[in-house]
């Protein structure tokens, strides 16, 4: 709903990761910009949004068939050649530390590091995390649908809470 807000103009602005970037450009044209997080004023005090952050990792099971294969394999996605083609088909940002250093003009490169680097938390890797996610998208839809009022948003904010951890994955 994001991307379609941007593109009839009833949204001005959202929070995504590098792989919507390619729409959200097709969607701005050249009224397109990235930047990390903004802050906020709570009660006259000014707070940091905050975002959570990951990285993907590759892992080989030393005990399949084919090890050494696997490993090549690896190697491969983690290489430079391989995040530098990520990078260019799907905006997926590199960690290679020189292919970053050849595409410092890329605002969403900019973007994305000054996000991890001042503005996000670690995300953290334990099995409840997945509880977050699908009441965080049900809670947004609700923000986004009016449900959640000024009258009720303490009250809609504590069921958000309870269902975040009382969701049972297993």
């Amino acid at each position: 709903s994001g991307l379609s807000g941007l593109r009839d103009g009833s949204v001005k602005a959202m929070f995504s990761g590098s792989w919507d970037a390619s729409a959200v450009k097709e969607a701005l044209g050249d009224n397109y910009g990235v930047v990390q997080l903004p802050t906020i004023t709570i009660n006259g005090e000014e707070k940091q949004m905050k975002s959570f952050s990951g990285s993907k990792a590759i892992g080989v099971n030393p005990n399949c068939e084919y090890p050494q294969v696997a490993v090549a394999l690896a190697r491969y996605l983690g290489s430079a050649d391989a995040q530098k083609a990520h990078y260019e088909l799907r905006n997926v940002v590199p960690c290679n530390e020189e292919l970053l250093s050849q595409i410092t003009d890329d605002a969403l490169v900019t973007a994305q590091n000054d996000t991890f680097n001042n503005t996000s938390i670690i995300q953290p890797f334990v099995k409840n995390m997945s509880n977050y996610w699908t009441p965080a998208e049900n809670f947004g839809k609700s923000l986004v649908n009016g449900e959640v009022t000024h009258d009720n948003a303490a009250e809609m904010t504590e069921k958000l809470n309870t269902s975040m951890n009382t969701s049972a994955v297993e």
